[in-house]
């Protein structure tokens, strides 16, 4: 009897303890003196909130991708979207369309309507610049809760541009919707013009280093013609030797003397057929250093994109001019490869391919586009009929269809 009469005071004490404990969440009373948060809700959703997890929704199978731009951006925003959906401009907007029904919208900016949608869950991730915010949003309808997918993506770079995409709910299933959160990236619409990326060598004497490419190429002939139809004094040398790397040149002492010493303002260099000319090109880069003289990377045609980026990351202070690159851009605008390309066992570069090199160089330096008149015509008969857009701008055509969002 005793010991039955000690539990029940025992139980009757731990329960008289336990409202105590609660009591001081709803009172705000602590020994301390202070006032105590009540502890937080659980996350459990009610069942208005969970009903989106009985909506079926629809699979996706294939993507098309959609290409958006900026007015005032050479960087597109490429999205994905399930191969069934047209997207279709709408009042500054682009609707998303399914068998003639809206679906949705993209646009570009913050959602309006954030303050009538409650949000149900959140994920977040950052890849490929874009940071990506994935949500799932209830409001209350006339037939009972919507439900909708937000997905918000924001460059990360300084611009911070925002491009916002909503959808009914029912229109992707949870893998269709992981896919156009992480798909969509950013590329850039052609070429950088590179203004001005060398303007303090304008009156001063440059060289470019280069194999059989420079002359075949005749880009030292070409840049020359062009530097004196626009009145520009740069002393000007190019230097070609045939099967030539870059540690052709380092072993050369007469040249490496010159350099160290301060004869050039700018040294543009070709060369990169294996991934030791990154090492080379470190010696190099010394001995300009020494003088203070501006090192660039200029690739021929048929170098090694490998080894070009493995001096790339040897050398990560130097600056690129991408010959290479660039005539692979006009190439893959539509121009023939032949009409830069010689026919022969290494495919030398043709004077077109030695007109873009130039029109890079001058426009680096200047800041502007080279005179369109030279006293040699034919390379610029040839250039204004294949690309006249290139010659007049120094753009690449893009050959993508963009839908801008202003």
């Amino acid at each position: 009897m005793k010991k039955t009469f000690l539990a029940i005071l025992l139980a009757f004490s731990l329960f008289l303890c336990g409202c105590t404990i609660d009591m001081s969440f709803v009172t705000g009373d602590s020994n301390d003196g202070s006032t105590q948060t009540p502890p937080a809700q659980s996350g459990k959703k009610t069942e208005k909130e969970e009903a989106y997890l009985d909506i079926e929704c629809r699979s996706v199978s294939k993507l098309q991708e959609i290409y958006f731009g900026f007015s005032d951006s050479d960087i597109a925003f490429v999205m994905s979207f399930p191969t069934e959906w047209l997207v279709s401009p709408k009042a500054g907007e682009y609707a998303l369309l399914r068998g003639g029904k809206e679906i949705g919208k993209v646009f570009a900016g913050e959602a309006e309507d954030i303050s009538d949608w409650q949000e149900i869950s959140l994920s977040k991730d950052n890849s490929r610049g874009i940071t990506r915010e994935r949500r799932i949003e209830m409001k209350d309808g006339a037939d009972g809760p919507e439900f909708r997918h937000r997905i918000r993506y924001q460059y990360e770079d300084s611009s911070k541009k925002t491009v916002t995409m909503v959808c009914d709910y029912s229109e992707l299933d949870k893998s269709g919707c992981s896919m156009l959160t992480v798909a969509p990236r950013t590329e850039s619409l052609g070429n950088q013009l590179n203004l001005n990326m060398l303007s303090h060598v304008a009156d001063g004497k440059v060289i470019i280093l280069g194999n059989s490419f420079i002359g075949t190429s005749q880009i030292g002939y070409i840049l020359q013609d062009m530097l004196n139809a626009g009145g520009k004094q740069l002393d000007m040398t190019a230097v070609t030797r045939g099967m030539a790397e870059v540690d052709t040149y380092i072993g050369d002492a007469a040249l490496m003397h010159e350099i160290r010493n301060g004869v050039y303002d700018c040294v543009f260099i070709c060369g990169f057929y294996a991934h030791e000319e990154a090492d080379h090109l470190a010696i190099l880069e010394e001995a300009c250093n020494e003088s203070d003289t501006e090192l660039v990377i200029f690739p021929a045609h048929n170098e090694f994109e490998d080894c070009i980026k493995k001096a790339q990351e040897r050398c990560p202070e130097l600056k690129t001019l991408d010959w290479r690159g660039e005539i692979n851009m006009l190439i893959e605008s539509g121009v023939d490869m032949w009409e830069f390309c010689i026919d022969d066992a290494h495919k030398h570069s043709t004077p077109l391919a030695g007109y873009v090199g130039a029109h890079m160089i001058y426009r680096a330096i200047y800041g502007e586009i080279p005179p369109a008149e030279l006293s040699d015509t034919s390379v610029l008969e040839q250039a204004n009929k294949l690309f006249p857009g290139y010659v007049k701008t120094g753009k690449v055509p893009v050959d993508v269809s963009l839908r801008y969002f202003d």
